[in-house]
């Protein structure tokens, strides 16, 4: 199935080895996830997730059952997340205000166009 996803042009992915517990996945994904928006590189983060899972689950929890199915196949390279709006306050402020006027026109194109259209349905005496 990796091999799938490769082919199909994902540079990387995360996959398990075996079934894996649900609890244990999301606090490993989430830590991932999170490394990964640090700045971490692929491989890094899901390292440091591992550890920090293992160091925060007791004893019993800490079994590589739980943690060790996860592998990195593909790039290892970090991510470039994207923080905000990819314009800036002032633009994003002119591009609210130019839907508003956008949909104040329409709108007011509909009403004058059916308001016409109404009063040309009226019988004239």
């Amino acid at each position: 199935m990796a091999q799938a996803f490769l082919y199909a042009g994902s540079k990387s992915l995360v996959a398990s080895l075996w079934n894996v517990n649900d609890v244990a996945t999301s606090v490993i994904q989430e830590n991932f996830y999170r490394n990964l928006k640090n700045g971490l590189k692929k491989n890094a983060a899901l390292q440091k997730a591992k550890v920090d899972y293992i160091n925060s689950s007791g004893s019993e929890k800490a079994d590589p059952f739980y943690w060790a199915p996860f592998i990195l196949i593909g790039s290892t390279d970090s991510i470039e997340f994207v923080k905000e709006f990819p314009v800036s306050e002032p633009e994003r402020k002119f591009y609210y205000l130019l839907a508003i006027v956008l949909v104040a026109l329409v709108l007011s194109g509909y009403l004058i166009f059916r308001s016409r259209n109404h009063n040309a349905a009226k019988p004239k005496s």
